[in-house]
């Protein structure tokens, strides 16, 4: 959803808060640090202050 900004100009925060269906305050401010909601074995990196809470339809981890 949303266009993709320029990437000569970022957005504060999270980069993909602009189009995110999802995004709240804390996402124009900070950019989320990368972490693994994986398994050692099956490894699935994401950067998302709400990766915890979602529940996506469709998203295997």
């Amino acid at each position: 959803t949303g266009e993709v900004p320029d990437p000569s100009n970022p957005p504060s925060g999270c980069y993909f808060h602009p189009r995110c269906p999802y995004a709240k305050a804390i996402c124009k401010e900070v950019y989320p640090d990368l972490r693994n909601v994986g398994t050692d074995q099956n490894p699935h990196l994401v950067a998302c202050h709400f990766a915890d809470s979602l529940e996506l339809v469709g998203v295997n981890v």
